[in-house]
């Protein structure tokens, strides 16, 4: 039994699997000297088809937050007016062919009493900024000594115990508040309790403002967050496609409410399919042969052949079938035409190319040039030479397709992202 097909296609299905079959985790490393994501060790070039996972690493997953949405796009170029006779029914080259998520994730008896809550709350709030100072950039999961110092501050049992506690502070100073703004209206302006009550009721202001901001309640979720906590973060899964796949992202500190980070990351795809469109000029040995008469009788004349130019230059559009090797590097077929200014005839091209560039291109092409050329009719007789009647007034020739070699050197400088 023969063994190489089966041995062949078990290596194709591996390389096939190597290529498309897995997803690659593609990391993004936060430098908290620099205070910023290192996106310059972040890879540029991803490979077609391919599934890559986003990741954010060397961060703290319980105060870090993203917004992600990925798009891809193709370099579009219209058809060249004179390839539409050709590929009929294609406007453009693009032939071949956001979502988002969220990641996760002598004072009075009643202002004392709204400070001793306060200082509650003060030490949900410490807590949580020593932690995070802590653990800022190297979380340590499992960790549930902050909050079991936190219950034992509290004199609490559980978690929902602190929790609890916090609810009940802001919303006993909340009321508190709502009790000096009524009673600042019944007192009269002389009465020396008046001052004590309006400074009472600043401090109160400013410890209500604090208790809006959030913090209390962002503390005690980061560290019941922290205990789940890892130094890397999730934040998209994406395929490359197109020439170009894009990237937004919004990296936010939850805990500071500060933005790390808010742009694009770009990245430009390679070995798959692009067709595209370029034009320029070609160089051929296609040439129509001129002709000339001499006499040879009284009855018959030679027609002679002119010694013209060996080769034409034309102006040309080509379509490409390539290969992208690399974002800057593709190499395909060709076919195409042009049209000599010398002798005004259009000459079909088919042949292979190779573009370099990723947006704007600029190709080298070789192949096979066709097109009508007038020549002498099939002789009838075994001479070598042509001989026509002297009577005929004119060369009699007749139209052929003749072939030769191009060389064409073509561009493409306004192609779209679309």
């Amino acid at each position: 039994m023969n063994k190489a097909p089966t041995l062949l296609f078990i290596i194709f299905l591996i390389g096939f699997h190597t290529v498309f079959g897995q997803e690659e985790i593609m990391g993004i490393r936060y430098d908290p000297i620099k205070k910023s994501f290192l996106l310059e060790d972040v890879p540029k070039n991803v490979k077609a088809h391919k599934t890559y996972v986003l990741m954010l690493t060397n961060i703290n997953s319980a105060h870090i937050d993203v917004v992600s949405e990925w798009s891809a796009y193709n370099y579009i170029v219209d058809l060249p007016d004179l390839l539409k006779p050709i590929f009929i029914g294609i406007p453009d080259n693009n032939v071949m062919g956001k979502f988002e998520m969220h990641s996760n994730g002598g004072n009075t008896k009643l202002f004392l009493d709204a400070l001793n809550h306060y200082d509650k709350l003060q030490e949900i709030g410490t807590a949580g900024n020593d932690y995070y100072e802590k653990t800022k950039f190297h979380p340590i999961p499992g960790d549930t000594l902050p909050l079991y110092e936190l219950k034992k501050t509290l004199k609490v049992s559980t978690v929902e115990d602190i929790a609890n506690q916090l609810v009940m502070s802001e919303q006993f100073i909340t009321s508190v508040l709502v009790s000096y703004q009524n009673a600042i209206a019944t007192i009269a302006i002389a009465d020396p309790l008046l001052s004590v009550i309006h400074s009472e009721y600043a401090t109160l202001i400013n410890i209500k403002k604090r208790i809006d901001s959030g913090a209390f309640q962002k503390a005690l979720d980061f560290l019941i967050r922290s205990e789940h906590a890892e130094d890397e973060l999730y934040v998209t899964t994406f395929t490359a496609l197109k020439d170009i796949t894009e990237v937004h992202l919004q990296i936010v500190n939850t805990y500071t409410g500060s933005t790390l980070f808010d742009g694009d990351l770009h990245f430009k795809t390679y070995y798959d399919w692009s067709f595209d469109f370029t034009t320029g000029f070609f160089v051929s040995n296609l040439v129509e042969k001129q002709y000339y008469k001499e006499e040879r009788d009284e009855e018959s004349q030679y027609i002679r052949e002119e010694n013209a130019e060996k080769v034409d230059l034309s102006i040309g559009a080509l379509g490409h079938l390539s290969y992208k090797f690399s974002p800057e590097l593709m190499a395909g077929i060709s076919i195409g035409a042009s049209l000599s200014p010398l002798d005004g005839k259009l000459r079909y091209l088919t042949g292979a190319s190779i573009l370099f560039g990723e947006r704007k291109y600029l190709a080298l092409n070789i192949g096979v040039a066709f097109a009508k050329m007038k020549t002498l009719p099939d002789r009838n007789t075994s001479q070598d030479d042509y001989i026509q009647p002297t009577d005929v007034p004119s060369i009699s020739t007749v139209e052929r397709i003749k072939t030769g070699i191009y060389f064409g050197l073509t561009y493409n400088f306004i192609n779209k992202k679309q």
